[in-house]
């Protein structure tokens, strides 16, 4: 999708110089202009978000990929944002699953890119190995 110039507001703000140093830094170390780096911070939080985690290239199944964006979506998330909770879940101690018969809905267009075995991988990917069925 293409953008036009239409699409944004021209405008001029002071910023201490510190914070301008960090956003300039941080557009030189991802090879990004000033300006999309402020779009991006401010709509992910913050230049102090970039040094609170870590960048990583994650190749995964196009079935999961369809997953999280459908996950993203529902939940109002980012891609990214959906993968983390997804990773804190997986490490939170706390969290005890039980196993109980379940009705999934899912979209017909997620059900034919799944398949049936793409379903049944969905389903039994929820199961936490070494907890009782």
């Amino acid at each position: 999708m293409t953008t036009k110039q239409d699409d944004y507001i021209k405008t001029a703000i002071r910023l201490p110089r510190e914070l301008h140093a960090e956003m300039l830094d941080v557009a030189r170390k991802t090879g990004k202009s000033l300006n999309t780096t402020m779009i991006e911070q401010m709509s992910e939080g913050g230049i102090h978000s970039e040094m609170e985690y870590t960048r990583i290239t994650l190749r995964i199944p196009k079935k999961l990929d369809t997953l999280l964006n459908y996950a993203a979506e529902q939940s109002s998330k980012s891609k990214n944002a959906e993968i983390i909770s997804r990773l804190n879940q997986t490490f939170d101690q706390k969290q005890k699953v039980t196993y109980a018969p379940i009705t999934i809905a899912l979209p017909q267009d997620i059900v034919e890119k799944l398949g049936a075995d793409g379903i049944e991988d969905l389903v039994m990917g929820a199961l936490v190995p070494g907890e009782p069925a």
